[in-house]
Formats: structure tokens, C-alpha cells, sequence
């Protein structure tokens, strides 16, 4: 089911819609993006406040300005790109930044649409340089209650929610976290922790056993 943002869609700057009047081609309007300040024009409708409001209520509000210019008038108004509604993903994706929200899309979806979790050398080896553990989903300024590291690792989908526009997403580096393998390894010394590092991982980062190792 559809998230309820996207069951009744509020316009907002940036969305494009096109307009048309019933048996009126030549009154067609395409492409009119609803400004910074959140109003559009069509014909004699100037100025009018499409933020806030959903399609239909935009329609009518038109409609009732061009009754003073036009007999029984009906306008369709179909959204081309919305565009007024965004999340924003930072830290350890590929492409961070912020994307808009134009259809239901959950956690999941998002970081597929920043190219997915980063990934760094580390000690040679390319691995996931993202701390799901660390990393979070904020909300209206609160955490919201997913586990990430649950989502990925475990395959807990109950944790895939659905984003809501303003949601952001901080994936955390697990670069700052470091070890040291010393002894009978090829190449002994400090290494920086990847997520979920295994004791034969830390062992074959370091260049695995020497010959004298015991």
C-alpha cells in the first residue's frame, strides 16, 4: 500500500504539470513548473497557490477564477515531474545528495538510487566500508526505529520502510575504527576495521600466515 504522502500528493515547488482546457487544443500548456513561492499560472488563473494543495484542489481554484472568462470551463491538469518532495542520503553511498521523492520508495530503494553502499580498499582487499550498525534514518528530526544492519544482514524486511519526504539517511564509515595484526603474518601492522570482520578476514588482510607462524 501506498504511503498516505503519496495517496493524497501535496504539490510544492518544482513539480511540473501540464494543463488543458476540454475541446480546446489550442489553450494547452506544457511544462509550467510551480514557482519558489509555490503558485502557477494557466490562462487567467495568475498566481494561483498550488502548494500545499493536491491536484483536484488546484483544479477546482482555476477553475473558479476562469468562470469569469470562459463558459463552463474545464481544466485537466496532469503532473509531469514531481519534484517538490525529497529525501536526502549522506555518508558512505556512491553518489550522496538529494533525491527526489516522486513515487513510494523505501530505505532499500533509496540507497539503490545512490549507487548503492560504498566500498574502499582496505588492506588491498576491496570491502564495504559502511557501519550499518551506526547508521541511521531520521525522521521530523527523531531517529526513526529501523535497524539497518538487521535490513541488510539478516534480510529483516520488516525494517524496509517506506521514506517520507524530508526523511534523511546517514550511513556511517567504518574507516576511523583500526587494528593491529602482529606476529607471524606476511605483512604485520595496523589496519582499519570494515564492518563485520572475522578473525581469517583480519589474518588474510594482513597477507595471511608466514611460514613460520604457529
Amino acid at each position: 500500500e501506498n504511503p498516505s504522502w503519496q495517496r493524497r500528493y501535496l504539490l510544492g515547488p518544482g513539480d511540473v504539470l501540464d494543463f488543458s482546457f476540454y475541446k480546446r487544443q489550442d489553450l494547452l500548456r506544457e511544462k509550467v513548473t510551480i514557482s519558489p513561492d509555490g503558485r502557477i499560472s494557466y490562462l487567467q488563473a495568475v498566481g494561483i497557490k498550488a502548494s500545499g494543495r493536491t491536484v483536484g484542489e488546484l483544479r477546482k481554484e482555476i477553475e473558479l477564477v476562469l468562470a469569469e472568462y470562459h463558459n463552463d470551463p474545464k481544466v485537466i491538469i496532469s503532473p509531469t515531474k514531481l519534484a517538490s518532495k525529497k529525501v536526502t542520503i549522506l555518508g558512505r553511498v556512491r553518489e550522496p545528495g538529494v533525491f527526489p521523492l516522486d513515487r513510494p520508495t523505501t530505505i532499500i530503494e533509496a540507497i539503490a538510487g545512490a549507487k548503492g553502499l560504498q566500498i574502499g580498499a582496505v588492506g588491498g582487499a576491496a570491502l564495504e566500508i559502511a557501519d550499518l550498525d551506526y547508521s541511521f534514518v531520521v525522521r521530523s528530526g527523531k531517529r526513526l526505529d529501523v535497524d539497518l544492519a538487521k535490513l541488510y544482514y539478516e534480510g529483516d524486511f520488516s525494517q524496509n520502510a517506506h521514506l517520507q519526504p524530508n526523511d534523511y539517511i546517514y550511513i556511517a564509515s567504518s574507516l576511523r575504527n583500526r587494528f593491529y595484526v602482529l606476529g607471524a603474518v606476511e605483512t604485520p601492522g595496523q589496519l582499519r576495521m570494515p564492518t563485520r570482520m572475522t578473525l581469517t578476514g583480519a589474518i588474510a588482510l594482513s597477507g595471511g600466515f608466514h611460514k613460520d607462524a604457529w
